[in-house]
């Protein structure tokens, strides 16, 4: 998922952070401490919302050098398209393309194809401007 968020500190006003997550049921929680210990990074959460425990990554750093990598060599089997377009975004943001308006645009078009459509509410205005 990509997540974007307002900020007024930034020029185009908005923070864009990418998010890799699981999320399994209470019982399996220990298969997300597996996965923090495999990749060495992340944190693993309880998730109210739907009585489940999330592990998720969102540094930059991490996503490009650990999470991403692993998923280029051993492809996913599901949910292939959706990881593509996630490499896209990183790759972006490694060029800090997220910084200028063209560049959001571009990947709030990107995120819009893979993003649930609960998570649609905070997208930028950007792509509602002619």
């Amino acid at each position: 998922m990509i997540l974007f968020t307002p900020n007024k500190k930034l020029k185009n006003g908005w923070e864009v952070r990418p998010s890799f997550a699981a999320s399994l049921n209470k019982k399996d929680r220990g298969v997300l401490f597996k996965l923090q210990g495999y990749f060495n990074c992340g944190g693993v959460r309880p998730c109210k919302s739907d009585n489940t425990y999330k592990y998720e990554v969102r540094s930059l750093e991490d996503l490009r050098k650990k999470i991403i990598p692993h998923f280029l060599k051993y492809k996913p089997l599901i949910k292939i398209k959706e990881f593509e377009v996630f490499n896209e975004v990183v790759l972006l943001m490694k060029e800090k393309k997220h910084l200028s308006e063209s560049g959001l645009r571009k990947i709030v078009g990107l995120a819009k194809t893979i993003n649930r459509q609960e998570n649609k509410k905070n997208f930028p205005r950007l792509l509602m401007k002619k």
